[in-house]
């Protein structure tokens, strides 16, 4: 099903860019691998990442078939990012995108969720690869890469601020409003109408 390519694509694209950032700065998802016991090992991080980049090309280069990577990882994180969401403070970041990992959060165990979802749906239905559906494209698909492009960058957002945009939301409803006190002065008001005798 073409239908199936653009979101898949995004969550692989989206996977990809998250795989890139543990490569890169794989302290935050050590710290979070190590809030549900698992050992302190960068190499750990950088592999999952690593991972998390071989999957999402796969994805996206080839048939529906290959985005079983995908729906297996994603699945594996909804899970984790549950886990993380009910020990509370255990894990201050989720580990996602390297230094903008935000804190784990329902909006991560949803949307890991239907990206699980999307992935596996294209592998149900064998999706064809971008490459195919590029080719049926207008203005050799430069449109359609925008919107790809577009709907990654909204995803990796969603991921990395949105949990931030809640919790900045909570704070401020939880919060109790300053009370000002006003004291009343009582005011003689002079009857412009009066007037006033002069004195003798």
């Amino acid at each position: 099903m073409e239908a199936l390519v653009g979101p898949l694509v995004i969550v692989s694209a989206a996977l990809v860019v998250a795989g890139i950032a543990k490569v890169r700065q794989p302290a935050n998802t050590v710290a979070m691998f190590a809030s549900v016991g698992l050992p302190r090992l960068p190499w750990l991080g950088r592999a999952l990442g690593l991972v998390e980049i071989v999957a999402g090309v796969a994805a996206i280069a080839l048939r529906g078939g290959a985005a079983l990577g995908v729906a297996v990882l994603y699945a594996a994180f909804a899970l984790l990012m549950l886990r993380l969401v009910l020990l509370g403070d255990a894990a201050p970041s989720c580990g996602c995108f390297g230094v903008r990992s935000a804190r784990p959060s329902w909006v991560h165990v949803a949307a890991d969720a239907v990206a699980a979802s999307v992935a596996a749906a294209a592998v149900a239905t064998s999706a064809p690869a971008l490459a195919d559906v590029l080719a049926d494209q207008p203005a050799l698909g430069l449109p359609y890469v925008a919107f790809l492009a577009i709907g990654t960058y909204a995803f990796v957002a969603v991921l990395t601020s949105l949990p931030d945009v809640f919790d900045a939301v909570r704070a401020t409803s939880s919060s109790e409003p300053a009370i000002s006190t006003f004291h009343l002065v009582p005011v003689r008001v002079e009857d412009p109408t009066r007037r006033v005798r002069p004195r003798d």
